[in-house]
């Protein structure tokens, strides 16, 4: 945090001992060329460099001497870009990565984790990275903790979510405005993944009390209709989506009906003594009559 700026030099491969490198909160560009960080490094502070701007595979080349030594990566917030390869998972001694706040593009790899049994921290929030988070990526990580992958908009599931690797508490709920989403949990030890409910297409959510419709698409329950969530799974935990979505319909209630005509856009109910064509004794009488939204 000393407003250090230019390239990283190709000397710092000279510091032969050095363990702990806290680079963090300066204003450096670049590497140098040929910049590869020493065999004992175990820690290594790169966040809130945000003029860094250097890809993503270039990081990991100038740290590979150490993918036997290194413990925790914290580059969040450093101006990252581009791919990782798959030389991410050569550091088999690794716990902590955080790679956060980054412009990362690549796909969550597949099958390389398998040399990644100590990493219990794994932040990849605010990027973009693409595809989906495969089934085979998570067995191998045993010790996993946390995972973070919130706000990377072009990662979405296409198959069965959750999968055997996850599962959905619905007594912990992410709150919105118009409707609540349930938690999703490691399946392995419990904890829970920070994940926004757009990777699955919010299918799991709900509208929350006084609201109907499914999903994200909530519209406030009108005077004059009542609008309830079926307590079916409200605290149940979940390891499958194939149940059908959560969707609220609106009931009208006794004496009233929709306004004024157009069925296909109801906008408010009124109360059938304010139609000519109704009676109120005979206006929805079993309050059978619901809305529902279309999109």
């Amino acid at each position: 945090s000393n407003k250090l700026n230019g390239s990283l030099p190709a000397t710092l491969n000279k510091l032969q001992t050095l363990q702990v490198l806290d680079l963090s909160n300066n204003n450096f560009t670049g590497f140098a060329a040929n910049l590869s960080f020493n065999s004992q490094l175990q820690i290594l502070y790169l966040d809130r460099n945000i003029h860094l701007k250097i890809d993503g595979n270039t990081l990991l080349k100038a740290l590979q001497p150490c993918f036997c030594s290194l413990r925790m990566l914290l580059a969040r917030n450093c101006g990252l870009k581009g791919g990782l390869s798959s030389s991410l998972f050569n550091f088999h001694q690794v716990m902590y990565i955080d790679l956060s706040n980054n412009n990362l593009t690549s796909r969550i790899l597949t099958n390389e984790a398998f040399n990644m049994v100590y990493l219990f921290y794994l932040a990849v929030a605010s990027n973009n990275f693409t595809g989906e988070l495969p089934m085979n990526f998570f067995p191998p990580l045993t010790s996993l903790k946390y995972l973070d992958v919130r706000q990377n908009r072009f990662l979405k599931s296409k198959g069965t979510f959750p999968n055997i690797n996850m599962i959905v508490t619905y007594s912990v709920k992410i709150q919105r405005d118009t409707f609540s989403c349930p938690t999703v949990h490691l399946s392995n030890s419990g904890r829970r993944v920070e994940m926004d409910p757009g990777y699955y297409d919010y299918f799991l959510c709900s509208c929350t009390k006084g609201y109907y419709g499914y999903r994200r698409y909530c519209k406030p329950c009108m005077q004059g209709g009542s609008c309830k969530m079926k307590e079916a799974t409200t605290n149940k935990t979940k390891t499958s989506s194939s149940s059908k979505q959560s969707e609220i319909k609106m009931n009208m209630n006794k004496g009233y009906w929709p306004c004024c005509g157009d069925f296909d856009n109801v906008t408010k109910l009124v109360k059938c003594t304010q139609q000519e064509m109704f009676d109120d004794e005979i206006c929805n009488p079993s309050e059978d009559c619901k809305c529902w939204l279309q999109l």
